[in-house]
């Protein structure tokens, strides 16, 4: 068998046949999503520097985390969101490292109940 079809053997006994599913879930502008099933990991994806600023608490506390560059021109943070039980909202806003400025609205994703 020719090497080049291992890689796409293993790709469709992975996620087709086993049904394989990733363990995160992405967020970015153009796929804005609204659940993240539990034990999956939110992953929020931008196209410039920025710090993600969130919450599971309605704001009443918050975190930031730096985004970091993956080297193709997307930046990515990961939220740990894997380990909630139960349902909880998370609220994050994005602050654009570059141009010092914020992105003017929040964001809310459903995280947990739900099987991945």
């Amino acid at each position: 068998m020719a090497a080049s079809l291992i890689p796409r053997l293993n790709r469709v006994e992975r996620y087709q046949k086993n049904k394989t599913k990733s363990r995160y879930v992405i967020w970015r502008y153009n796929q804005k999503c609204r659940v993240v099933p539990k034990g999956s990991t939110l992953r929020i994806e931008v196209l410039a520097p920025a710090v993600i600023h969130w919450s599971l608490d309605n704001w009443t506390t918050a975190q930031d985390a730096n985004a970091q560059d993956t080297g193709i021109g997307i930046y990515k943070v990961d939220l740990p969101t894997a380990k909630i039980t139960g349902k909880q909202m998370l609220s994050f806003a994005i602050f654009w490292s570059e141009t010092n400025t914020w992105e003017g609205m929040n964001f809310t994703v459903e995280v947990g109940d739900a099987e991945a």
